[in-house]
């Protein structure tokens, strides 16, 4: 089984289907990681204060503390999916949204309760 890349970039790209090595749409997905995080920002995960994507260089670990917060790439990829390439149909769009916001719950809990 393939490794995960530690590249935040790269791991985005990844949960967008396209290879690491087609970079034809590489700044927009950095905006988007980076909408992403802000997004994190605002709801008090302050790990990310100041944390900004600006290539391949920036990893992971540079954005999670520990693996309590793992759901954090999760969140990252499926906003930047929502932003990138929505899905067609309302249904899909509807329950990868509710999704969404259900990891930013669960990271806002996480956050507050320290569990």
């Amino acid at each position: 089984m393939a490794e995960t890349p530690k590249s935040i970039l790269k791991t985005v790209k990844n949960g967008l289907l396209i290879v690491d090595t087609y970079t034809a749409f590489d700044q927009r997905i950095i905006d988007y990681i980076n909408t992403a995080i802000s997004t994190l920002i605002q709801i008090g995960y302050y790990y990310a204060d100041n944390f900004e994507v600006t290539g391949e260089d920036e990893t992971w670990s540079d954005l999670i503390p520990d693996t309590g917060f793992n759901m954090v790439k999760t969140f990252v990829v499926e906003y930047v999916s929502l932003l990138f390439d929505p899905p067609t149909s309302s249904f899909a769009l509807d329950a990868k949204q509710k999704y969404v916001e259900e990891l930013e719950v669960r990271i806002r809990y996480k956050l507050e309760s320290g569990d």
